[in-house]
């Protein structure tokens, strides 16, 4: 298989024309979820377009609100990839806070979004913290959505809601990996409430409804462990199946236990850990394995995780 940096189509020029531009990269007409009354702290919105000009992936349009904003773009690997990293200054996430995430992606372009650190929500008493992220994928295009862990703190009350909306032949690799409680200060997520939604679809269609939901602090189903995360990828075939499933049987660990699903060409990998470090180490090996396989690029890991 090619790893060339090239996707499989070619790049292709967004559109140049302003108002040709203007109704393809609208973020207004994303689905939004409605606002939780108990948020009701510091609001916080960000904005980005990613599309195809001069030769290379850019930012064509970003608008901000509050405290979300992104690093200047790299191109470690050309111009064709553009890497993005999520800033949120505050460092943390507050009862009350609700931050929201829009994004598309044209016709042409590449994009990496990653964070560079852990996501914390703190204790909150009563009201409720909300991260909403949506994000539509054109035809031609890919994104890798790849962020750090997400962190809960003992006390937290949160909802975090992620939509990826692909057209056509888009591709997409993404993960999510969730701690509960700081393993590493003796701390359990013993008290507070959380609801988590994962959705992918393709062409308005449904293909994956991911939800997780706590209540009081009883974390149901990870096997006394204090860490999650789930891996997706589109257009995966039993090859790709077959190497992952090899990749994760390579290293027995007692920190972390992972496995491969392939749904049509949906390919899902879960795991469970005592805490996040071991699912990260191993989410990024996983990403090594498919990238080559799905985008034809080499695995060129974002700089800000080797720091």
């Amino acid at each position: 298989m090619n790893s060339a940096s090239q996707p499989r189509s070619g790049p292709v020029e967004s559109p140049t024309d302003a108002r040709v531009v203007g109704a393809a990269s609208r973020t207004d007409d994303l689905p939004e979820w409605v606002r939780d009354p108990r948020t009701e702290g510091w609001p916080a919105t960000l904005e980005l377009v990613f599309g195809r000009r001069r030769g290379a992936t850019r930012i064509v349009d970003q608008r901000h609100r509050g405290p979300l904003r992104i690093q200047r773009p790299f191109h470690p690997e050309g111009p064709d990839v553009s890497h993005v990293y999520l800033l949120h200054p505050p460092a943390g996430i507050v009862g009350g806070d609700d931050l929201r995430i829009r994004a598309v992606v044209l016709e042409g372009a590449q994009a990496l979004v990653t964070s560079p650190g852990a996501t914390r929500f703190y204790l909150s008493h009563e009201a409720r913290a909300q991260l909403q992220q949506v994000v539509r994928v054109g035809p031609g295009s890919s994104l890798e959505w790849l962020p750090q862990e997400t962190i809960f703190m003992r006390g937290a009350r949160a909802r975090t809601a992620s939509r990826i909306d692909l057209e056509g032949d888009a591709a997409f690799i993404g993960w999510e990996i969730l701690g509960f409680g700081r393993p590493a200060l003796d701390e359990t997520f013993d008290e507070g409430e959380l609801e988590m939604r994962f959705e992918l679809y393709r062409d308005g269609r449904p293909v994956l409804l991911d939800c997780l939901r706590v209540d009081d602090g009883r974390l149901m189903g990870l096997a006394g462990n204090s860490a999650v995360s789930t891996l997706v990828a589109v257009g995966a075939d039993e090859d790709a199946l077959t190497r992952v499933r090899a990749e994760l049987g390579s290293e027995s660990s007692a920190r972390s236990r992972m496995a491969a699903t392939l749904i049509d060409d949906l390919l899902v990998v879960r795991g469970v850990a005592d805490r996040c470090e071991p699912l990260f180490e191993r989410c990024v090996r996983v990403w090594q394995v498919l990238r080559p396989l799905l985008l034809e690029r080499a695995a060129l890991a974002p700089r800000i995780w080797l720091t």
